[in-house]
């Protein structure tokens, strides 16, 4: 689980700018994807076992909404 926010001003840096912050248009041979940047409640691991890691861009259709958090 995690928390979708914008993402580090590093990943900004070398992906471009996110659409409102939050989203972005990946292309690649597997199609076009929007991705979100999440914020892991705990460190992660990829599938390749590398990691852990505090954070990743997802694609929204891996996505599933457990909760949403009100300000």
């Amino acid at each position: 689980m995690g928390t979708i926010s914008a993402p580090p001003d590093e990943v900004i840096a070398i992906s471009g700018k996110w659409d409102g912050g939050l989203t972005r248009l990946e292309r690649s041979a597997l199609g076009t994807h929007t991705v979100y940047w999440v914020w892991f409640d705990e460190p992660q691991h990829d599938a390749d076992g590398d990691g852990p890691y505090l954070g990743g861009q997802i694609w929204e259709s891996a996505l599933v909404l457990v909760s949403a958090k009100l300000n």
